[in-house]
């Protein structure tokens, strides 16, 4: 086992950082690593549980607490193409992540690009994998912009409103009909100038 802070310890850090306004995120890999970041008093959670599995007790407590996870899906996806206890992280994983989104919890995605085992250094992969999870494409797209938005305290982005930063993304067809449309940009724009245009794209 890994050696863990005592919770005094822990209480200290994030109350010290929630007053000056800063987050808290816990790195975890079990049940009890969340259920003891919760009795420390973190409510955000990098990964899902690989080792074992939510009960509905956990998942109310979660809930209640207003947890937020990131799901980070993809190394244990391709690892688990290797080496067969991956396999069971992954399904526990994804298991744990369905459970709280059933739940109507609070997910984020992110991919752990730049771990080693992210062959993947964009969301696409992260993004067609919980589609398997959440059977509900705008529920993906949600959770990659304004839910990600949220997490990360970026509060004019992650929606298009009078007053957000105007990032956008324009894709030739829509990704809430499927998700491989998202590898059709058109142009991007970042805060209203454009960084990226198709040859075709007029200026604008």
């Amino acid at each position: 086992d890994k050696p863990m802070l005592p919770q005094k310890h822990v209480e200290y850090i994030v109350k010290t950082a929630f007053k000056n306004g800063l987050s808290v995120v816990a790195h975890i890999e079990r049940v009890s690593d969340v259920l003891y970041g919760l009795d420390c008093g973190v409510r955000e959670f990098s990964h899902f549980p690989v080792n074992d599995v939510f009960t509905d007790h956990d998942i109310d407590r979660l809930i209640s607490a207003e947890a937020l996870f990131c799901s980070t899906l993809t190394p244990l996806f391709v690892r688990a193409k290797y080496e067969d206890i991956f396999k069971n992280y992954y399904n526990n994983a994804c298991n744990n992540m369905h459970l709280y989104y059933e739940a109507g919890g609070m997910i984020t995605l992110g991919n752990d690009s730049g771990t080693g085992y992210c062959m993947y250094p964009d969301m696409y992969v992260e993004m067609m994998l919980a589609e398997k999870i959440m059977k509900n494409r705008k529920d993906v797209i949600r959770a990659v912009t304004i839910n990600n938005a949220r997490a990360c305290r970026l509060s004019k982005c992650g929606i298009i409103d009078v007053g957000m930063k105007a990032d956008v993304v324009v894709y030739r067809q829509n990704p809430y009909e499927n998700l491989k449309y998202l590898k059709t940009i058109k142009m991007v724009l970042c805060q209203g100038q454009k960084v990226y245009a198709t040859k075709d794209n007029p200026l604008i």
